[in-house]
């Protein structure tokens, strides 16, 4: 497919126009970038950005770029994943390398998820990364997956 992800920049103090900027993004493969969660942190002026990616079959992973507002450009700081990191949705920085996300999923195999909303179970979860590891905020238990995946086939079958 011939698309990818982007970013846009919207400023509402000076922008009459109504128009988002596309902002460029220096030193990423953008065939691999499939945003949905962004957050900033700022420090000393420095605007760091951090963004949640999804790229299809690959592990989701948190993408931090360094934001220069003057040239409209990210450019590419590093990539921070977990095991934890499973379906990424959004993403709340509390500090820098530190952040809150949230899994909107727990399973990431395409027709487990089907399966997971058809049975309208909420395997999702929050996850606080500290700058080095992930841990569980709110988890969903397995126990719940067994019970209700019994009580379907029970009933419809």
């Amino acid at each position: 497919s011939n698309i990818t992800g982007a970013i846009f920049v919207y400023n509402f103090t000076e922008n009459r126009n109504y128009e988002a900027k596309k902002l460029k993004i220096k030193g990423f493969n953008l065939q691999y970038f499939i945003p949905y969660g962004i957050d900033t942190y700022v420090s000393r002026g420095r605007i760091t950005v951090y963004i949640t990616n999804s790229y299809q079959n690959t592990t989701d992973t948190v993408e931090v770029f360094q934001f220069d507002h003057k040239r409209l450009l990210l450019t590419y700081q590093k990539t921070i994943s977990n095991d934890k990191f499973r379906n990424l949705a959004d993403i709340a920085v509390v500090g820098a390398d530190r952040f809150i996300t949230t899994n909107y999923a727990y399973y990431q195999k395409y027709w487990m998820q089907i399966i997971e909303f058809a049975m309208q179970t909420s395997f999702g979860s929050i996850v606080y990364y500290d700058g080095r590891q992930g841990n569980y905020l709110e988890k969903f238990l397995f126990f719940f997956v067994c019970f209700k995946f019994y009580f379907f086939f029970y009933i419809f079958l």
